[in-house]
């Protein structure tokens, strides 16, 4: 019945979408929620809890990499570094060969929001991070975390080509933050009240070109 099909999509809405910063700290840069929760008085504070999951995640996930990495025939530290250690390290993570290699591989995670006075219902957050610039999707238990995955490396894709005179995914993207009805028209069209969509490349193209970039809100 029609009445099923529609309660069919709304489970499969995703939740949300959250792109931060990184370096030094997480800073939310953009949200978007498809649902009553997301969009209610403890947005901020939401939005805050979700960026430093994903920040803690990367950083983990950077230490991790950084204690197994191998550069100029330094062996692996085999140990994670110390909270003295990191905190030192990160004042000269632009020169540091091995934090440098640590970071880059440290692109993509997956985690896990129980339920809390934020969350009514268990959350699943997916990231990709480049450059110190995450997008997180933030979804139900039950979604497709592939597709969920694909989502963000097309969209990345999609802002990357979108604003070519300074890539998202840069520590500080002025484009991206100066021009952020282009990024809500294409979060619109890429995932429609935030249904996750299979999208082919050819698919991606035509989506890109036929979005309509005035600045639809969400």
């Amino acid at each position: 019945s029609t009445q099923s099909t529609w309660e069919y999509i709304h489970v499969m809405r995703v939740y949300g979408i959250l792109v931060q910063s990184l370096h030094p700290d997480p800073i939310v840069w953009a949200s978007f929620f498809y649902n009553n929760e997301g969009n209610d008085g403890k947005r901020k504070r939401r939005d805050a809890d979700i960026a430093l999951r994903v920040h803690r995640d990367y950083s983990f996930r950077v230490r991790c990499g950084y204690c197994t990495a191998t550069e100029h025939n330094r062996p692996p530290l085999l140990r994670l570094p110390t909270d003295e250690e990191w905190a030192a390290l990160q004042t000269l993570q632009t020169s540091d060969a091995r934090y440098l290699a640590a970071a880059a591989a440290a692109d993509e995670g997956m985690l896990r929001i129980e339920r809390s006075s934020l969350f009514a219902e268990p959350k699943i957050v997916i990231w990709r991070q480049s450059h110190g610039c995450a997008y997180s999707l933030i979804c139900e238990p039950h979604e497709n975390r592939v597709l969920a995955s694909r989502f963000l490396s097309m969209f990345m894709s999609t802002l990357a080509e979108q604003f070519r005179s300074a890539t998202p995914g840069v520590a500080q993207p002025k484009e991206l933050l100066l021009r952020p009805d282009e990024m809500i028209s294409l979060a619109n069209q890429f995932l429609p009240c935030g249904q996750l969509l299979f999208t082919t490349a050819a698919l991606q193209k035509h989506l890109h070109t036929s979005a309509d970039l005035s600045g639809p809100r969400v």
